[in-house]
């Protein structure tokens, strides 16, 4: 990655104080001079690296959602892919059952799951075929029940799992130590996951990742019709919301409007960096190189002089 480099001049003000004469008082200043010199210039290095994660309901009333879902993936890898600096991967899990998952069903046999924080499929990274790979990831389809899918959508456990050493190593280290982690919940029903409040997934989250991990969830919020969906997603929005993210209805036609707003959201994230400085630099003269290459003001970067 190349280097960032700020180049400035500093400004220094010399001002005197003068005393009034027969009193202890200073006046304000009544001398100001100014003089220049070389600032000299600053490298820090610009590395944006961000692993996301899906975890998306797969029980057998997602059909519809999923399919817009699909549809929309495109704008959502648009949303922070088109900034060629943002080092991405891409992971999909489904949710889990704990009530069902290992145990017997009515006919005595014993129900198997997908293993719970698992990859659906290999992480995606940036390159040629990454939306489509994408797409194609997401696409995790909806398992009937009586083929061993989810009665009990759990969302808390399978992603706590899928942050431990044990899991991240099976899931060929998808999420690296030193990368912002996002977490998007697509599901039609409320968090199920019978022992962990939200207080309790929140305080396990920090201690994982701590402040580098964010919460977002397109789910059935209290405009969508509650004919059509169950339990309003209060644990759900209640985690997003303590985590300062976003939630987004799952009933609303515009899927990809909503997706491509979080796609931004994470790239503003990302590329949102305050950079203080040594000193305060003369007007008009901070430069800021990427590599060798000058880069203006306004295209991507501003100073604030507070």
């Amino acid at each position: 990655m190349k280097r960032l480099v700020l180049v400035y001049l500093i400004s220094i003000s010399i001002i005197g104080c003068a005393r009034n004469r027969g009193t202890d008082v200073y006046t304000p200043a009544i001398i100001a001079e100014e003089d220049s010199i070389h600032g000299g210039q600053m490298n820090f290095e610009l590395n944006p690296k961000v692993d996301i994660l899906f975890v998306i309901d797969n029980s057998e009333s997602m059909l519809s959602a999923q399919e817009k879902l699909q549809k929309a993936s495109d704008l959502f890898v648009d949303g922070f892919g088109e900034n060629s600096l943002i080092d991405y991967r891409v992971g999909v899990i489904t949710v889990y059952d704990s009530r069902r998952c290992g145990n017997e069903d009515k006919n005595g046999k014993i129900i198997e799951c997908y293993p719970e924080g698992r990859l659906r499929t290999p992480f995606i990274t940036r390159g040629n075929g990454a939306k489509d790979n994408i797409r194609a990831a997401i696409n995790v389809g909806v398992l009937p029940l009586s083929q061993g899918g989810p009665r009990f959508e759990e969302l808390f456990s399978p992603i706590l799992t899928a942050f431990t050493p044990e899991l991240n190593h099976a899931n060929d280290n998808f999420i690296r130590s030193d990368s912002k982690v996002v977490v998007i919940m697509v599901t039609d029903e409320d968090d199920s996951s019978s022992s962990i409040s939200v207080d309790n997934f929140l305080f396990q989250l920090r201690e994982s990742l701590g402040a580098r991990i964010n919460l977002y969830g397109v789910v059935a919020t209290p405009e969508c019709p509650r004919k059509s969906y169950a339990d309003k997603p209060d644990r759900i929005s209640s985690a997003v919301a303590q985590m300062n993210g976003r939630t987004y209805p799952i009933c609303d036609a515009s899927f990809g409007k909503h997706l491509a707003g979080i796609g931004s959201d994470i790239r503003e994230k990302l590329m949102k960096q305050e950079i203080v400085l040594q000193a305060i630099p003369q007007s008009g003269t901070l430069q800021l190189f990427y590599g060798d290459k000058l880069v203006p003001p306004g295209r991507g970067w501003y100073y604030h002089p507070r």
